[in-house]
């Protein structure tokens, strides 16, 4: 369990803690091989092979370089055993411009493929319009490192958005949409977070688990307010219109 730690006094035999690099290295050489092992005598399918989850507080005690060097470790076991297979990385917990500038250089300069550069939408003030800036940004990087494009460039993953205190209210739903679609991201999924039971102050439920996302209730069978949102949205047929408005939380989605 997070976070994986690098540190001098780790006891010695631990799972999660390494007193060295070397060491955690080796091991996570171990288990990329036994996982895809599994994977090709189970027939697993991926779609897409996301390495890192949050790597900014799941990984302690390493240097940005070493947590390239470990995804540079986990490519190459998929693409010994999967060469076509889609991967993306780094899915940082939000917008770092420098870290993933870095993260690209790392993979120019290892002649690495990268299929999807990832990375999760969250910062204090939890603004969907920030996304089009962002992705704006990383499309320029992409674009003046042309290795990063042989055969094809990366494409944009944003595999975590919307944060905890707005997740379950329908217009930041269609707020997100609408900044997602405009930033033209190739990928996006919702976050999910803990939920209070209304009936239970005390306990509570997590859409992770239940409820696909905050969708639906706990039982997986009553509706939230945002099923609507998502629900109108996949309906949406017919050429889509553009719609411009002069203030940025004011916002439509029409077909």
């Amino acid at each position: 369990g997070p976070p994986v730690k690098v540190n001098a006094n780790c006891p010695a035999g631990s799972t999660a803690c390494y007193r060295t690099f070397d060491e955690l290295k080796t091991t996570w050489t171990t288990f990329m091989d036994d996982f895809m092992s599994s994977v090709i005598s189970k027939s697993i399918t991926i779609d897409i092979y996301d390495i890192f989850s949050e790597p900014d507080w799941t990984w302690e005690g390493i240097t940005n370089n070493q947590l390239f060097e470990l995804f540079k470790i986990a490519h190459n076991a998929i693409r010994q055993d999967k060469p076509a297979a889609k991967i993306s990385a780094p899915a940082y917990t939000f917008y770092d411009r420098a870290f993933l500038e870095s993260f690209l250089d790392y993979v120019v300069a290892n002649n690495l493929h990268l299929d999807g550069l990832a990375w999760h939408e969250f910062d204090l003030s939890d603004n969907p319009e920030a996304v089009v800036s962002h992705v704006d940004e990383m499309r320029r990087a992409i674009s003046i490192r042309p290795k990063l494009c042989n055969p094809t460039c990366p494409e944009i993953y944003i595999n975590e958005h919307i944060g905890p205190e707005h997740h379950l209210i329908p217009g930041w739903s269609v707020g997100w949409l609408y900044y997602l679609e405009k930033a033209n991201v190739d990928q996006a999924l919702r976050a999910c977070w803990d939920v209070k039971n209304k009936d239970f102050p005390f306990k509570e439920w997590s859409t992770c688990w239940n409820g696909f996302d905050g969708m639906l209730m706990e039982d997986n069978l009553r509706t939230q307010h945002i099923y609507w949102v998502y629900k109108a949205y996949a309906d949406m047929t017919g050429k889509r219109l553009v719609a411009e408005t002069s203030s940025k939380h004011t916002i439509a989605l029409a077909s």
